[in-house]
């Protein structure tokens, strides 16, 4: 079939479709596919009020005078959309902005935003009802006035810049959930095991105390106090079991909790999306619901079996405290009647010096039984955490294996758009990350650690930094450094603290994309990307943000920006007129190359009136009064059109 797009049923706009086949003309065997689309936009208050804005699934170009609210129209569907948040503080931002959308499977949605207020987004697929849903179900790519020059400014400085813009182009939210996940947990797993862990490594000096107390306590009972440093140091030794049961009484009366081993099947069918609803995997889905379930019923139902069961044990350990209390006080009225006699012979230094010894190791063995008791908790934590930083690892791997799958199709638009010179994209190592840096500097504050050390250190991987410092491998961290050898036993012993070793452990130093330009012959020869002028690094952002394999709505003030008339009507309108049949493209623009040879299915001329700003004969450039005004704003009216036609020697 012959598709011939026609904005009105006229004359004129067939005639015009006729001229500009290229654009308007498509012999299709089908209808094109459904596009993620914004319906339009609705705006009270502000610069712009009362403004209503129905767009084309295609090229929407606001043109005007400079105040006529062009910028306005389009930060304030970006700050309706929750993709632009600086509008709030201006003074013609709006009271509040409606935007409707609509996704490629035909699910609406109504944005809402007040000033002030919070945003709310509903959604309705279909027949069924109007539920809330998060503010990123509908997704576009905003560009502010101005933005793409940031970023090409100065990539190889600010490549973090870059690698955000790249990322817009990429559905990669499962794997940053998962890695802004992973590093939550990772951050919980430290706050416990870093207690557990310093008290741990006391344990062998712990242990030695004790020991050096017994030794001292064996050299009393071949003294003269032999009977009595016997019989102190068992009742002490009950003493000591005592407390250790009463810590168990303690954990018994707890209770026990199984709530982690719950799963909430309904919110994993939820998270998964709309199923097929076939009874062939329907029937299967269920069998699983009611496992999972049976199992949930099963461990609520232990639950309360073994809380009952443990406060029943704790009472029966609290009945044996009376009997402890009564035994032992009769035992150490015994023992008090043994040393006043002693004491009476003389030896009460003696006697003070084997109480304090006594009372130390009570002590000491009440610590060493609770570190011992925590010695399973902390094996969990220390296994569960490698395992988070393996997954990690894996989940970073899996983001940047879907980064650089992306630049193959972007390497083929720009070598394709831009013919003056060769253009391609990579990831490549640009020195250590900010963040990396970061961790360095803080755990070697204060010990004159320059900054050109910290490059240095930085050379060696995080996470095979870490693992050095973790064996203690100071010849083969100063090898991989070149740094002076009085850094060795430093550097280890000061990430030897946990708190800097896990940042270590959790930090990323990852390739940033880089752009790679040559020159075309026979020897091409590179040229430093911040060698381009601003227009042809402008050129390389816009057509990746053109023509990177996306379909949704593209949103940019001004892409003209920085970029001469010839490259915007031999490769911009050429894009355009290619990437408006398969996303949706709303502009702010002064150029006329873009909205008229673009072939802008909706041209939203704007004009100031009195202190507002307001749109005005809308339509395509077929219509009459839209052609009128698109050439009083973008050409200097007509007088100027046809002076410049005669001074350039047209008919």
């Amino acid at each position: 079939m012959t598709r011939v797009k026609l904005s009105e049923l006229s004359f004129d706009a067939f005639k015009l479709a006729l001229v500009d086949a290229d654009a308007r003309a498509r012999a299709t065997v089908e209808l094109p596919a459904a596009i993620p689309r914004i319906i339009g936009m609705a705006v009270s208050g502000g610069f712009i009020d009362k403004a209503i804005v129905h767009f084309s699934p295609n090229l929407n170009c606001f043109i005007g005078g400079r105040g006529a609210g062009k910028s306005t129209a389009l930060r304030s569907l970006g700050y309706g959309l929750n993709v632009h948040h600086d509008l709030k503080k201006h003074d013609n931002c709006p009271d509040s902005v409606v935007v409707y959308c609509e996704a490629a499977n035909k699910t609406l949605y109504r944005y809402e935003r007040s000033r002030g207020g919070q945003l709310k987004v509903l959604a309705r697929e279909g027949s069924a009802g109007v539920t809330e849903v998060p503010p990123d179900s509908f997704r576009v790519e905003f560009y502010d006035q101005g933005h793409l020059s940031k970023v090409a400014d100065d990539p190889l400085s600010k490549p973090q810049l870059l690698q955000e813009f790249l990322d817009r182009h990429l559905i990669i939210s499962d794997l940053t959930s998962r890695e802004a996940e992973l590093l939550s947990s990772l951050k919980n797993n430290g706050a416990q095991l870093i207690p557990l862990e310093t008290k741990a490594a006391t344990l062998g000096n712990k242990k030695q105390q004790l020991a050096d107390i017994d030794t001292k306590l064996k050299v009393a009972e071949d003294g003269k106090l032999q009977e009595l440093v016997k019989a102190q140091a068992k009742l002490n030794a009950e003493h000591t079991l005592r407390q250790s049961i009463d810590e168990i009484r303690k954990f018994y009366d707890g209770g026990v909790s199984l709530k982690n081993l719950l799963r909430d099947y309904a919110r994993l069918v939820s998270n998964a999306g709309e199923l097929t609803g076939d009874t062939r995997s329907s029937s299967i889905f269920e069998q699983a619901r009611a496992a999972v379930e049976a199992m949930n019923a099963y461990f609520t139902t232990s639950e309360a079996t073994i809380s009952k069961e443990m406060k029943d044990g704790a009472v029966q350990l609290a009945s044996t405290a009376n009997a402890f209390n009564q035994a032992h006080a009769a035992m150490g009225q015994e023992l008090e009647d043994k040393l006043a006699e002693l004491r009476a012979k003389g030896l009460s230094g003696d006697i003070a010096e084997v109480q304090t010894l006594l009372s130390a190791r009570q002590k000491l063995v009440a610590e060493i039984n609770r570190i011992e008791a925590e010695q399973a908790q902390l094996a969990d934590l220390r296994t569960q955490r490698a395992t988070m930083l393996t997954e990690l690892a894996g989940a970073r791997d899996s983001l940047l294996k879907r980064r650089k799958e992306q630049l193959s199709p972007l390497i083929r638009s720009l070598q394709s758009t831009i013919t003056d010179y060769t253009v391609a994209l990579v990831y490549e190592d640009l020195g250590p990350s900010a963040a990396y840096q970061g961790v360095i500097k803080q755990a070697m504050a204060s010990s004159y650690f320059a900054d050109d050390h910290v490059l240095k250190l930085a050379k060696v991987p995080p996470s095979e930094f870490a693992a050095l410092v973790k064996s203690g491998n100071e010849a083969e961290i100063l090898s991989r450094t070149s740094l002076d050898a009085k850094w060795g036993s430093q550097v280890v012993e000061r990430f030897r603290d946990l708190t800097h070793l896990h940042a270590l452990e959790t930090t990323w130093s990852p390739p940033q994309p880089s752009i790679i330009v040559r020159t075309k012959g026979l020897q091409p020869r590179r040229i430093p990307v911040n060698q381009l002028s601003d227009g042809q690094k402008h050129t390389i952002l816009l057509t990746i943000a053109m023509l990177a394999e996306s379909n949704l709505p593209l949103i940019i003030d001004q892409p003209e920006d920085d970029l001469d008339n010839r490259f915007i009507f031999d490769s911009v309108v050429k894009t355009l007129r290619a990437v408006k049949e398969r996303r949706q493209v709303i502009l702010v623009t002064h150029n006329a190359n873009i909205a008229v040879l673009g072939d802008a299915e909706l041209i939203l001329p704007m004009r100031r009136d009195g202190d507002a700003g307001a749109v005005f004969d809308r339509g395509s450039i077929d219509r009459t009064e839209t052609k009128r005004a698109a050439q009083s704003i973008l050409e200097g009216g007509d007088q100027a059109f046809q002076r410049r036609r005669e001074i350039y020697g047209g008919p």
